[in-house]
């Protein structure tokens, strides 16, 4: 497969706060716009819908701390 290199302009700001919702999803730039285009191009759509659900992991520390207690409670 042949590469091609693509040159973006993005505000500074967006670019940082983009970079670090990649880092929490463990990708780069490069992967994550190599993604895009592969699944824009698969469906004939846009966008590709990537999120951190931060929600579960709430939901999921209160259901920890629920065990820990009933486990308290059922002694």
């Amino acid at each position: 497969m042949e590469k091609t290199n693509l040159t973006i302009s993005l505000d500074k700001k967006d670019k940082e706060m983009f970079q670090d919702l990649l880092n929490k999803l463990g990708l780069n730039i490069s992967v994550a716009f190599n993604m895009f285009v592969k699944q824009s191009i698969r469906n004939n759509s846009l966008p590709l819908d990537l999120t951190l659900n931060e929600l579960d992991s709430v939901s999921d520390r209160i259901m920890d701390k629920y065990d820990m207690a009933f486990e308290e409670l059922s002694k």
